[in-house]
């Protein structure tokens, strides 16, 4: 018996075009769980809306990062239906939904479910400052290439997070170039105090390299996102965007919208009772993973829900708002 049949069989329609996110997309992606589950909800409403969406929304070049950045966006909210619908076994009921409270006609929340009898509209983000720094598709298979011809191996970080692999094989060229300089000091024997080239540096993205006989690796570098940078993107100050204004925190977007709850995907790294002491004011510890705060930051909301997978989540109530009708996990 297959492990995940509803996957297997969407996957064997072949559902994303070849300039997908997802277009190779495998059973031993992390997501797969989660889609499982998802898949299963055919009757909800909003259900064929969604689905569509998750087929034809993550479409781009692979020159750029922009698919990969909106398939991550998807994917938050196949986790989060996930961990709402089977690690909760809270009710889903629907998909895209304008709640009663927004500011807005045309503004939808991303989920609706039944939480403890109550109607409850659910906004679900993704923190997206480490997706930005994915290599694009043919900038990471054209390094890969590279690799395979050079003495050493390579470990990238893209620098500029919207380059779109212009002028790529003269960039190429030049790395090269900077390893073959490298390799005639040694074979002339000039002082050099290094077993590896010296980092190249460009405007779009740097190379640091490695003996091949001591490390390999297929990686790439990322600047992980702190708590007091993951504070700004919940509940404010919003860092500056492209146009010189301050973004708009997370926790005001999903007020806005009406919702409930927020739930966001972000990285857990440094622990969830970590992030949520530096994120959110005058907060307390229950037990499991259920946590409270009376930060007036949080403004309507009923509560947040942090998550790094559909099954590593913490929940932090509202302590402010007047009908408790809390969360516990």
């Amino acid at each position: 018996m297959e492990k995940y049949p509803l996957v297997q069989q969407f996957l064997n329609a072949k559902p994303f075009g070849p300039d997908h996110a997802a277009q190779d997309l495998r059973l031993s992606d992390p997501i797969v769980p989660a889609l499982e589950y998802f898949l299963s909800l055919k009757d909800v409403r909003g259900y064929k809306a969604k689905i569509d969406e998750i087929r034809t929304k993550p479409v781009g070049s692979p020159t750029r990062n922009d698919r990969r950045v909106q398939w991550a966006s998807l994917c938050a909210e196949i986790g989060a239906v996930c961990l709402l619908g089977k690690k909760l076994q809270i009710r889903i009921v629907g998909f895209e939904e304008v709640s009663p409270r927004a500011t807005s006609p045309n503004v939808n929340c991303d989920i609706v479910a039944v939480v403890n009898g109550d109607l409850k509209f659910i906004e679900v983000k993704r923190n997206a400052a480490e997706d930005k720094q994915l290599l694009p598709d043919t900038l990471k298979q054209s390094l890969k290439d590279l690799e395979c011809k050079l003495p050493f191996s390579m470990t990238p970080e893209l620098v500029d997070r919207n380059y779109d692999c212009a002028n790529l094989d003269e960039k190429l060229h030049q790395i090269k170039i900077h390893v073959e300089a490298f390799q005639r000091k040694k074979l002339n024997r000039l002082p050099q105090e290094e077993d590896t080239p010296l980092p190249f540096k460009d405007e779009a993205f740097t190379i640091t390299f490695h003996l091949k006989s001591r490390v390999r690796t297929s990686g790439q570098y990322l600047s992980p996102v702190s708590s007091s940078e993951l504070s700004q993107y919940l509940v404010g100050p919003g860092e500056k965007g492209r146009d010189g204004r301050p973004m708009v925190p997370m926790v005001q977007q999903a007020v806005l919208k009406g919702a409930d709850y927020l739930m966001c995907r972000v990285t857990g790294r440094e622990g969830w009772s970590n992030i949520v002491e530096k994120c959110f004011e005058y907060s307390t510890y229950t037990n499991g993973v259920t946590y409270f705060a009376n930060d007036p930051r949080l403004g309507s909301l009923d509560g947040v829900i942090l998550f790094s997978r559909y099954d590593n989540f913490c929940v932090v109530n509202n302590l402010r708002i007047k009908v408790r009708n809390w969360l516990v996990a």
